[in-house]
C-alpha cells in the first residue's frame, strides 16, 4: 500500500514534543495512541506500526530539519527498509521449516538395541515433525566403530526416502570396539564432510546432526577413566576444527546421552573452541524416548535457524564524554495505578513531567532487532541528576 501523507497538516512544534516524548518513553502505550491520531496517513505511522526503533525516527527527523521542513522521506526510506527486513525474515522462517536430519550413531556391539531404535522409530520421527507445519527434506546416516573394525564406517547421504534409510540401517552389524573409547571423531568427521549439507538446495534450511554413543572419542582430552588403547591419539582434523565447520554450515549438534561416559566429552564439544554454546544432552538411555528427544531437538532447531548467527565481537559500552551534546526533552513518568477498580474503568495513570536535558555516549553497544543500548547521562537545571545506560530506567531507543 502507498504510503500518503500531508506535512503541512501539522505543527511542527507539536510534531518536535512527541518526537521528544517517543524518544524517552517510546514504549509508552499513550504515546502510540497519540502518534496513530496525529499521523494517521503519515510515514511515521508506519515506521512505528512496522517497528522501525524510535531513535531512528528521531534521528530521521533530525537529520531531515536543516531547512526547518521535515523530510519526509527520510522516514519513508525507513519504512521500506523495515517492510524489505520483515520480508527476508519471512522468507527465512518459511524455509527453515525444511529439515535436514542426519543421525551419528556408534555402530559397535553395545548400540544394537539403539540402532534398532532408529531404524523402527524414523517414520514415527518424521511424521512428528511435518504435523507441526515443517517439512523432512532429508534423512541421513553416519555409523562409525573402532580403528581395529573392517568396517569403520557406514554412510548414507541425504534421503527422502524412509525405506532406503531403514534398509540402510538395518543392514548395519552392531559389533565390533575392542576398547572402551571408540573413533568418535572420525565418524563426526564422515558426518560433517561427506553428507551434502553446502548442497545449495539447502541453503537456509533447518540442519539437525543427532549423536547418539556410548563411549567417548579415543584421547584422554575426552575422558578421565576409560579403557583406551590410544589415548594419546590426535585425530586430523581436530575436533575444533570439526566444530568450526558444524558452525560454518549452520548444523545444530545435539547428543543422545546413554550413561555417563561422554560427558567430559560433551563439556569439551561445548567450549567456545568448539561448539560455542552449552550442548543439550537428551536422555536416550530408554530406547523409547529417541524419538521424542529427536523431535524435540529438531523443533529447537527450527525456531533458532532463522535467527542471523555472529561471531562478532562486541565492544563494552563506550563512556559520555564533554564532546557529546545535550539535548533539551520532557520526562514523563507514569505512577502506579491507584486502585484495580480504577484501572479497570480506564482511568489515566497519574503523570510526572520534567524538563530535562540529555546526552548519550556516541557508539551504540549493540544495534539489533532487539536491542539498541547506550550509555548516557540525564541533567536538570545543568545539574547531573543520573547516568543511565541498559539496564537502567534511563534507557533510551528501545524498539516502539
Amino acid at each position: 500500500m502507498q504510503v500518503k501523507h500531508s506535512p503541512q497538516k501539522y505543527d511542527e512544534e507539536e510534531l518536535m514534543d512527541l518526537m521528544k516524548e517517543m524518544m524517552v518513553s517510546c514504549r509508552e502505550k499513550v504515546i502510540m495512541k497519540r502518534c496513530f491520531e496525529l499521523f494517521k496517513e503519515s510515514p511515521a505511522l508506519w515506521a512505528v506500526v512496522q517497528g522501525v526503533k524510535a531513535g531512528e525516527i528521531v534521528l530521521g527527523y533530525l537529520n531531515g530539519k536543516d531547512d526547518k521542513n521535515i523530510k519526509w522521506e527520510v522516514m519513508e526510506q525507513l519504512v521500506l527498509n523495515t517492510r524489505r527486513k520483515q520480508k527476508a525474515l519471512l522468507e527465512r522462517f518459511i524455509r527453515a521449516q525444511q529439515v535436514l536430519l542426519c543421525f551419528l550413531v556408534d555402530t559397535t556391539g553395545s548400540m544394537a538395541g539403539h540402532m534398532r531404535a532408529v531404524r523402527t522409530q524414523i517414520v514415527d520421527i518424521v511424521k512428528k515433525v511435518e504435523e507441526t507445519s515443517c517439512k523432512v527434506v532429508g534423512v541421513g546416516f553416519v555409523g562409525y566403530k573402532d580403528f581395529d573394525d573392517d568396517q569403520q564406517f557406514d554412510v548414507l547421504s541425504f534421503t527422502k526416502n524412509l525405506e532406503t534409510f531403514k534398509s540402510f540401517v538395518g543392514n548395519i552389524e552392531a559389533d565390533g570396539g575392542n576398547d572402551e573409547a571408540e573413533n568418535v571423531l572420525g565418524g563426526l568427521e564422515k558426518a560433517v564432510f561427506e553428507l551434502d549439507w553446502a548442497d545449495k538446495g539447502f541453503d537456509g534450511c533447518t540442519k539437525v546432526l543427532y549423536h547418539i554413543a556410548d563411549a567417548p572419542p579415543h584421547n584422554t582430552k575426552y575422558h578421565d577413566d576409560a579403557n583406551d588403547n590410544h589415548e594419546d591419539y590426535e585425530h586430523n582434523p581436530s575436533s575444533e576444527e570439526l566444530f568450526q565447520k558444524i558452525n560454518e554450515l549452520n548444523i545444530m549438534y545435539y547428543f543422545g546421552r546413554i550413561n555417563s561416559s561422554c560427558e567430559k566429552m560433551i563439556n569439551v564439544f561445548s567450549d567456545e573452541m568448539h561448539y560455542g554454546r552449552e550442548i543439550e544432552a537428551f536422555d536416550n538411555e530408554d530406547i523409547l524416548r529417541i524419538a521424542d528427544s529427536v523431535t524435540s531437538s529438531v523443533m529447537e532447531s527450527v525456531s533458532l535457524t532463522p535467527k542471523e548467527k555472529t561471531k562478532k565481537k562486541i565492544d563494552p559500552l563506550a563512556d559520555v564524554c564533554d564532546e557529546d551534546p545535550w539535548v533539551s526533552c520532557s520526562l514523563k513518568e507514569y505512577s502506579f495505578p491507584r486502585s484495580v477498580e480504577g484501572l479497570s474503568r480506564g482511568e489515566k495513570l497519574p503523570i510526572k513531567r520534567n524538563d530535562v536535558e540529555i546526552r548519550i555516549a556516541a557508539h551504540p553497544f549493540a544495534d539489533g532487532a532487539e536491542r539498541l543500548a547506550f550509555k548516557g547521562e540525564v541533567r536538570c537545571f545543568g545539574e547531573v541528576q543520573q547516568a543511565f545506560n541498559s539496564t537502567t530506567r534511563w534507557q533510551l531507543c528501545q524498539n516502539v
